[in-house]
């Protein structure tokens, strides 16, 4: 648990201040976007280690699945927050289901990029 603390706090953080000072369609791109690069550069990292021969199977197994359903949810996010910016962006309408679950899904990913 304590390697996965501060991959959470990271990823807790850049969302957080990629949402200050920002309209709220910015501060929503912004957000997944962290999020995004967070993913990424743990995949990166991750895939260095898989041909290393440092990941065992249950692992790759584990994340595989897990990066499919971010990448689903992700697309989802991005389709919820154009549709929200097209309609105004008004506050009421705002796409959280979509952007939480994005950023949970790249959460989940992280933790199992051990």
């Amino acid at each position: 648990m304590r390697k996965r603390a501060p991959v959470l706090a990271l990823i807790l953080a850049l969302v957080i201040t990629a949402g200050c000072a920002s309209s709220p369609p910015r501060a929503a791109y912004d957000a997944l976007g962290v999020a995004a690069i967070a993913v990424d550069t743990g995949m990166k990292i991750y895939a260095d280690r898989v041909v290393a021969g440092t990941v065992s199977q249950a692992t790759q197994d584990a994340v595989r699945k897990d990066y499919g359903i971010y990448q689903t949810v992700m697309a989802d996010a991005k389709i919820a927050v154009d549709a929200w910016f097209a309609a105004g962006a008004t506050p009421t309408l705002y796409p959280t289901l979509q952007v939480s679950k994005a950023l949970s899904a790249a959460a989940t990913v992280q933790l199992e990029v051990k």
